[in-house]
């Protein structure tokens, strides 16, 4: 596993036999414009902490643990730390994401409409990964990617 930062951005990636598997970006990018209570399901902070921008795991390295060894690398860099994630509902909705962020341990806490340049819209469901109450102590586990 690798690590970059380009401008405000983290990259992290993931190889398997020399090919990239996955990659991770993230930032501190201030999500306060979604602060607003009428977008919320619940009270929850997401003006601050960690906000995941883009996580892609390439089709054929789905479901050997990349993309769960990118968020694990995530939180034990940043074990005090929320994290905010995104999903695409529509036009389609990505329901392996919205999966795979459930199974880690991630809640939904609104869903967001956005426009695009072009005029369109499309629907978005925030995710948010609460720092586990052992993080203050112990840190989280990390585990590097596996074949």
């Amino acid at each position: 596993m690798q690590g970059y930062i380009i401008r405000h951005f983290s990259y992290l990636t993931c190889e398997l036999d020399g090919s990239p598997a996955a990659f991770l970006k993230h930032s501190r990018r201030a999500l306060a414009g979604y602060q607003d209570a009428c977008w919320l399901s619940g009270p929850v902070d997401i003006a601050t902490g960690i906000h995941i921008e883009k996580i892609v795991v390439r089709q054929d390295c789905r479901g050997r643990g990349n993309g769960r060894a990118l968020y694990e690398r995530v939180t034990k860099q940043f074990p005090l730390e929320s994290l905010h994630s995104f999903v695409a509902q529509s036009p389609c909705a990505n329901t392996a994401s919205t999966r795979f962020h459930e199974a880690l341990g991630f809640h939904r806490v609104a869903t967001v409409p956005y426009e695009l340049a072009d005029g369109s819209w499309f629907l978005e469901s925030l995710y948010v990964l609460e720092p586990a109450p052992e993080a203050s102590t112990t840190g989280r586990h990390y585990q590097d990617c596996g074949a």
